[in-house]
């Protein structure tokens, strides 16, 4: 399965990557509306549940991708409740963000849920901390590409624009100079992801 990573999770999301304390595990929340799903439109789920470190840049991630849908006509919900991860409650929605998620977060059977979730074809996107949950899970491991493994302090990079055609790289120069915290994982994705932005921090 081929799959593209960006390298740094962080990147579209470079003005909220602060982190707070960390925080117990969070209680069941049922699923918020973020942004109405036009007639025909797809929809997404946000998943910020967090088993460990808690980031308090999540509020501003889940406001970014709330003004990205409203901007790009897709439907927005949230959650950080893991017993939604069944078929019929994943079945609405046409890809799920984990968004800065940490730690154990889904049982045995919610992971079967995502699995067959992905099996049929659905959408995945991991924002930050995403590489950096469900270490016991090999699936999940091969849908995130690479796990985390450290990361810098706020530092100037310069993120290279891979030769490589997708568009989420239309109207980026390269090098793209950024300051943030850069991470850093446990394997190389390349074998087996295309990796679109790969990053070189300054010395």
């Amino acid at each position: 399965m081929q799959r593209t990573l960006l390298a740094a999770f962080a990147l579209v999301f470079a003005s909220s990557c602060g982190e707070g304390p960390p925080a117990a595990d969070d209680t069941g929340a049922p699923v918020q509306e973020l942004a109405a799903t036009p007639a025909g439109g797809p929809r997404v789920l946000v998943f910020s549940r967090t088993a460990a470190f808690r980031h308090d840049s999540i509020p501003a991630g889940l406001s970014a991708l709330t003004a990205l849908a409203q901007q790009n006509g897709f439907g927005l919900s949230s959650t950080i409740d893991s017993t939604q991860f069944n078929d019929a409650a994943l079945a609405p929605f046409a890809a799920i963000v984990f968004l800065s998620t940490t730690g154990d977060i889904l049982n045995p059977e919610q992971q079967a849920a995502f699995e067959r979730y992905m099996a049929a074809g659905h959408g995945y996107v991991g924002v930050h901390a995403a590489a950096d949950c469900e270490y016991d899970w090999p699936f999940y491991e091969k849908v995130v590409g690479a796990y985390f493994k450290g990361h810098s302090q706020p530092t100037s990079a310069e993120v290279q624009v891979e030769p490589v055609t997708h568009p989420a790289l239309s109207g980026l120069s390269s090098p793209w100079l950024r300051t943030d915290e850069w991470y850093g994982f446990s394997t190389n994705p390349r074998p087996t992801d295309t990796v679109l932005l790969p990053v070189h921090e300054a010395p």
